[in-house]
C-alpha cells in the first residue's frame, strides 16, 4: 500500500546536463569609457560600470543553471556591499574598482563580526563575480585570491557543530520543547530525523515531495540539490521507524493542497527560519550548541567513524568535492590519541 502511495520517480540524473550557454559576449553591455582602469598585462581594458557588468554575471549565473536561491543570495551580497562602501563615502563607478584590495578590506571591515554567514556568503558572491570578469579579461586573475584572503575563521569549536552519541541519543525527545504545539513537534521531530540519518540540507528537507518519498524501498530521491542536481539518499531501520507512522498521519492530510511531504499542521511548507528557530530551542534544552547544519555533519562523522567509505558518504551529501566531506568529518583530540596507539 505504502509503496502505492509513495512511488518513486523512475527517471533522474544524478548529474543533469548543463544548458548549453549562450556566448558570453551576448550577456554584456556594450563598454563604455569611464575613468581610470587597471592594466592587464600590456593591454589597457575599457572599465565596466558596475550595475551591468553585475547583472551581466548574474544571468550568466542563470543559463549556468545555477539555482534561483543562490543568484538571490549573491545579487543581495554584492547590492550590500556596494552600497555600504557608497555610504562610506567611496566613489564606485567600475567594477575594476570594487576588486581594489584597500576597497576589499573596507567592504569586509564593515561586516559585523558575528555576522559570519553573511560575510562568506558575500565573499563566495564577490570570487563568483570576480572569475566572471577574469574570464571576460576584465581583470586580473590575482584579484581572487585576493578576495579569498578575506575567508572567514571558523566562529565556534568544530566539536560544537557536531553531535557526540549520547546527544544524539537525546535530540529527539527534546523536539517535545521547540513550540507548545506537540503534533507540530512530532512533524519536526520527523524532519529532524531525516536530517540526522540522511544528511539532507535544510532546504532540501523542506522541498520534500509526497512523491519523493518511497517507503517500501526506503529511499528518498532529493531532487535539485544544491547546484541544480538530484540524488537518493537510503532510509535505515531508525528513520523507518519514524518515517512509517508520520506517513500514515501525512496521508490522512492528503487533501491538502500542499505536495511536500513535511507540512506544518495548517498544511503550510517549512522553511529554513522557522526551523532554525525551532532547533534553538531545542539546542537550549540539549545544552549543546547546534543546528539544523550541524546534523548534516554528524551525519557525516557518524558514517565515517562506523567505517563508511568516504565516496559514498561524499554522494549521499550530495557534494561536488570530495575535499568539502573531508571538512564535514569530525574527530576530536582524545580520538586521535586513543587512535594512535594503535599505529
Amino acid at each position: 500500500m505504502l509503496n502505492v502511495l509513495f512511488p518513486l520517480f523512475k527517471s533522474f540524473s544524478w548529474f543533469p546536463p548543463k544548458a548549453s550557454p549562450l556566448p558570453v559576449e551576448l550577456l554584456l553591455p556594450a563598454k563604455t569609457d569611464s575613468g581610470p582602469c587597471k592594466v592587464l598585462g600590456e593591454e589597457q581594458l575599457t572599465c565596466q560600470k558596475i550595475e551591468p557588468a553585475m547583472e551581466a554575471w548574474l544571468n550568466f549565473l542563470k543559463i549556468r543553471e545555477l539555482s534561483d536561491a543562490t543568484i538571490s543570495v549573491y545579487r543581495s551580497c554584492v547590492n550590500v556591499f556596494v552600497k555600504r562602501l557608497r555610504e562610506l563615502d567611496y566613489q564606485l563607478d567600475t567594477v575594476q574598482q570594487l576588486f581594489e584590495s584597500t576597497i576589499l578590506e573596507r567592504g569586509f571591515g564593515v561586516i559585523p563580526s558575528n555576522k559570519q554567514s553573511k560575510k562568506l556568503n558575500t565573499l563566495n558572491a564577490l570570487v563568483s563575480f570576480a572569475k566572471y570578469l577574469v574570464f571576460k579579461n576584465e581583470i586580473d586573475v590575482s584579484i581572487v585570491d585576493d578576495i579569498k584572503r578575506f575567508r572567514p575563521g571558523r566562529k565556534a569549536d568544530p566539536r560544537l557543530t557536531c553531535l557526540s552519541e549520547e546527544d544524539v541519543e537525546r535530540l529527539l525527545p527534546a523536539t517535545k520543547f521547540a513550540s507548545r504545539n506537540q503534533e507540530e513537534n512530532a512533524i519536526f521531530s520527523a524532519m529532524l530525523a531525516t536530517m540526522l540519518y540522511t544528511g539532507i540540507r535544510v532546504s532540501e528537507a523542506c522541498k520534500i515531495q509526497i512523491s519523493d518519498v518511497d517507503l517500501a524501498k526506503r529511499e528518498i530521491v532529493v531532487n535539485r540539490g544544491k547546484g541544480g542536481y538530484s540524488r537518493l539518499v537510503g532510509i535505515n531501520d531508525h528513520l523507518f521507524e519514524i518515517l512509517q507512522p508520520y506517513a500514515i498521519e501525512r496521508l490522512k492530510r492528503a487533501k491538502s493542497s500542499s505536495e511536500y511531504f513535511f507540512v506544518r499542521i495548517n498544511s503550510l511548507a517549512w522553511d529554513k527560519d522557522l526551523l532554525a528557530s525551532r532547533m534553538r530551542k531545542v539546542s537550549q534544552k540539549l545544552g549543546v550548541e547546534i543546528t539544523c547544519h550541524g546534523l548534516r555533519r554528524t551525519f557525516a562523522t557518524r558514517a565515517d567513524r562506523s567505517g563508511k567509505p568516504i565516496v559514498q558518504i561524499q554522494m549521499a551529501l550530495g557534494h561536488k568535492h570530495l575535499t568539502t566531506t573531508e571538512r564535514y568529518i569530525r574527530s576530536t583530540q582524545a580520538e586521535v590519541s586513543n587512535a594512535m596507539r594503535t599505529w
